[in-house]
């Protein structure tokens, strides 16, 4: 299973920003944009069909349908904790795809590659590009870092 990254957030989406007045719509950065779905590509490319690969965007969560990056939940949590890690709201809108992929996905060895900012801030650990992260019986889950 692949996630793929969330959209960044700009710098004025930041909760300091916001508690300084700044408001949405926030938009990407072209650069941030461009260098997501960059790697976006690289992992469709490698995946290279195979029906055994779940792939799951999770851009559509966090954006509006004018491409503004959601900054907050319906009931006013914010998403993100920072430009390169979810909060716990934004981390429970991506649990539930997970959760259906790998239960579809159920087989020994079976591999989960999770971006970094899909953690919550506080419970993330640095680690480098494709490192394992954990195990599980039915899983290994591998952090994927850009």
């Amino acid at each position: 299973v692949v996630l793929y990254q969330p959209p960044i957030p700009p710098h004025s989406a930041s909760r300091q920003a916001i508690r300084l007045g700044s408001r949405p719509p926030f938009f990407e950065s072209p650069e941030d944009a461009t260098a997501r779905q960059r790697i976006a590509n690289l992992v469709s490319a490698s995946a290279g069909g195979r029906s055994s690969l779940s792939i799951i965007d999770t851009v559509p969560l966090f954006t509006t349908a004018d491409g503004a990056v959601r900054a907050f939940s319906p009931d006013l949590h914010p998403l993100f904790h920072d430009r390169a890690h979810l909060s716990s709201s934004g981390a429970a809108l991506v649990r539930p795809l997970l959760e259906t992929a790998c239960s579809f996905t159920r087989r020994p060895h079976a591999s989960a590659i999770l971006h970094h900012s899909l953690f919550p801030a506080r419970k993330k650990r640095m680690v480098a590009r494709s490192t394992p992260l954990f195990h599980s019986p039915d899983y290994d889950f591998h952090l994927l870092s850009p």
